[in-house]
């Protein structure tokens, strides 16, 4: 069953990628979105059927040299066995409302077959995932987490048509490649301590406290972590290596969600995945929280000014999974309760339904994305409303006991808060904030894009139509999900001891986030031109926000103009002045120089001695057909 889930997407993508032709356009999407759910219907029988023991499934050899020998087998634990229905599941909804809302696309012209490539797109990414998340040893996890970061692009430049998908496909080759000297490095010396990627070998290693000491104080185990972490870092648009995520939405809706509900969080699930290892790397853990802090402030006050519907997702995205980085760090991996594997569907639940409603919004309002023309289409839309108040309120948390908290969709409340006091005081009161900055994000896009009065032009609004039922159906069983996931996250904390903490440490987040949502309603439902006298009294602040504190500019001048500079110096002078001309010069003029001696002394002989061995070679096979006797 395990191979079947595995491989069931590769074959999706095959079958729609090469034989498009023979089964059709429209063939071709439903073999790919069938396979998905087939192979989601199974990863939820097999997580309903797994008793707790980890197994491994081997599929086939895959290196063997010297003293690494790693295969390609599928790791079955309470974690993989969870990834698997998350993934396979929000894809297969992915994929049929891909069916809806690829119908057309303006990048393309009609009659063109383009449908076929973006779902070969989509179930190529899935199965990497699954390779990913199902991965027995570092080598198959590192491959998992290149071949998804390889779609990813060819996700972003889909539209190749337009430069902004072109310049974004290439930022996140560019980010990810920044991660992946980490994650070799990383790799490379958990193979020096441990003598193998297997992950039973280092976990054992690991916990039996051996290290290797390198210099200023820190062990192998320290650095192989942190070198870790940049790589979790670039995947999961935190902090530094963020700018990508933002971009990267000039994808389809469909891919969109993908990439920021799912592939955002495969950097999230390397460190989960390797939580012993973090767990006695307390330099490496300490980062992750500050990293995770950062990202949950600073990605939050991003997406309150963004104009852009999609860049603001993306950077609520960034967000939501710095609270995540935050749980990582303290060490809610690793505990009996393991808080994080209840954080992670909610985060890729919450994050591709609300990618997902805004597809069906920005669809009807012929690909509109900037949310100052949006609005008024509760009406119109009316279970695409509802599903956006649905995940905004369990964004939020409102619904959930205190106990249970939700806050941003990964925050895991009291317990959270808790070690985050106890840690650092002052972070404590950074993921209030960033809870706060973020929940007032998620409901402005919410109150912009469906409520309020239509800000768009008045025929553009008079021919919204229905979403088409496929995307409805999508978005409603996402929803029912959701809800499914609410549920078993209140259970499941219901279900753990609780911790003794002041009275007021469990107030101060729900008045933060509390006061978060009446001020949204405030500014973009009761007084709607307020936010635009406020921005004009902080313009200097909110074009510094909406800009990202110009990160990107930032970059562009301390690092990409100087090495472009360089770049073109060493192209110009060095290759073409120093290598290219004078061996240049010299072999044409070696080359002139013995073709004319050549062709003065051995031109007539040569030519004469060629037709000679021409015409006798035709003579010797003309001899040999005719003489040729069958018999």
């Amino acid at each position: 069953m395990e191979t079947i889930i595995l491989f069931a997407p590769l074959l999706g993508a095959l079958l729609a990628g090469l034989t498009w032709r023979v089964i059709t356009d429209a063939g071709a999407q439903w073999a790919a979105t069938g396979l998905m759910i087939f192979a989601a219907l199974l990863s939820w029988v097999l997580w309903a059927n797994f008793d707790g023991d980890m197994r491994q499934v081997y599929l086939l050899d895959w290196v063997r040299s010297g003293t690494l020998d790693a295969a390609l087998a599928v790791r079955l634990d309470a974690v993989s066995a969870q990834m698997m229905v998350i993934v396979t599941s929000i894809s297969a909804l992915a994929h049929l409302y891909a069916i809806g809302f690829m119908e057309r696309d303006k990048a393309f012209d009609e009659g063109l077959s383009f449908r076929p490539r973006f779902f070969a797109y989509l179930s190529l990414f899935t199965f990497a995932m699954l390779l990913l998340v199902s991965a027995d040893n570092m080598l198959q996890l590192v491959l998992g987490l290149n071949v998804s970061a390889a779609m990813v692009y060819l996700l972003i430049a889909f539209r190749h048509h337009y430069k902004s998908a072109n310049a974004a496909a290439i930022k996140s080759v560019v980010v990810m490649g920044l991660g992946n000297v980490g994650l070799f490095l990383g790799a490379a010396g958990l193979f020096v301590l441990t003598d193998s990627l297997a992950f039973d070998d280092i976990f054992e290693t690991v916990s039996d406290g051996t290290s290797v000491p390198l210099f200023a104080g820190l062990s192998l185990i320290e650095v192989s972590a942190t070198l870790l972490l940049v790589s979790a870092m670039a995947a999961s648009a935190q902090i530094v290596l963020h700018s990508w995520l933002p971009d990267a939405m000039e994808t389809p809706t469909p891919a969109s969600a993908l990439i920021a509900g799912i592939f955002v969080m495969s950097g999230a699930f390397v460190i989960w995945r390797l939580s012993p290892l973090f767990a006695i790397a307390p330099g490496a853990s300490g980062l992750t929280v500050g990293v995770g802090a950062a990202t949950a402030l600073l990605a939050a006050l991003f997406a309150c000014t963004q104009t852009d519907v999609k860049r603001a997702m993306a950077y609520f995205a960034s967000a939501q999974m710095g609270f995540v980085f935050v749980s990582l760090g303290l060490g809610l991996g690793q505990d009996t309760g393991d808080i994080v594997g209840m954080q992670l569907p909610l985060f890729a639940v919450v994050q591709v339904m609300l990618a997902l409603c805004l597809g069906a919004v920005m669809r009807a309002m012929d690909d509109n994305r900037d949310l100052r023309t949006l609005g008024g289409l509760r009406q119109k839309l009316p279970a695409v409303a509802l599903m956006m108040v649905l995940v905004a309120l369990v964004a939020t948390g409102f619904g959930v006991s205190q106990a249970a908290l939700g806050v941003i969709a990964p925050a895991t409340g009291q317990r959270l808060y808790a070690l985050a006091f106890a840690s650092q005081p002052v972070l404590f009161w950074i993921l209030c904030l960033a809870a706060g900055f973020g929940v007032f994000a998620i409901w402005r896009i919410v109150f912009l894009s469906v409520f309020g009065a239509s800000r768009a032009r008045q025929d553009v609004f008079d021919a919204v139509g229905k979403t088409p039922l496929i995307m409805v159906v999508a978005v409603t069983v996402m929803g029912v999900m959701l809800l499914s996931f609410v549920v078993w996250k209140v259970n499941a904390f219901a279900a753990l001891p609780g911790s003794s903490t002041p009275g007021w440490m469990s107030v101060a987040p729900l008045i933060a986030t509390g006061l978060s949502f009446l001020v949204a309603v405030w500014f973009y439902l009761l007084q709607p031109g307020l936010p635009n006298t406020l921005k004009a009294s902080l313009s200097g602040l909110h074009l510094a926000l909406q800009n990202g504190f110009y990160f990107d500019a930032l970059c562009n001048r301390v690092l990409t103009a100087p090495l472009r500079t360089l770049g073109e110096a060493f192209s110009e002078t060095g290759d073409g002045r120093v290598f290219s001309a004078p061996f240049s010069a010299l072999s044409t003029r070696l080359v002139v120089t013995y073709s004319d001696i050549i062709d003065r002394r051995f031109g007539g002989v040569l030519l004469s001695a060629g037709a000679l061995v021409f015409f006798g070679l035709l003579a010797v096979i003309s001899w040999t057909v005719i003489s040729w006797d069958p018999a």
